[in-house]
């Protein structure tokens, strides 16, 4: 059964308006909705959550960082007076 109060159902058709993303509950996990046949009744739905980005940084003894897209350009990148290789910063979104 679905668990969505009337704000919830306004943000999500509002979204859906504006072309985001919504996605249904099936089971235990969450998926994007493709067509929608909206059945508030039976089903939660949701603005999918926006993903957080990730950065992969080499730090050195110097307090200087560096910022990578991926784990591998970080660890080819690296000068020796590196302090840590590749550590990964991810984005807290609060969703």
């Amino acid at each position: 059964m679905g668990h969505n109060t009337v704000d919830e159902m306004i943000e999500v058709l509002q979204a859906f308006k504006a072309g985001k993303v919504i996605q249904f509950k099936n089971g235990g996990t969450w998926d994007d909705l493709l067509e929608p046949g909206w059945n508030f009744h039976d089903t939660k739905y949701r603005v999918k959550p926006k993903e957080p980005r990730e950065i992969w940084v080499n730090e050195y003894r110097d307090g200087s960082v560096v910022a990578y897209a991926s784990k591998s350009q970080a660890e080819k990148r690296f000068f020796a007076s590196r302090w840590r290789t590749a550590v990964l910063y991810r984005e807290v979104t609060g969703d």
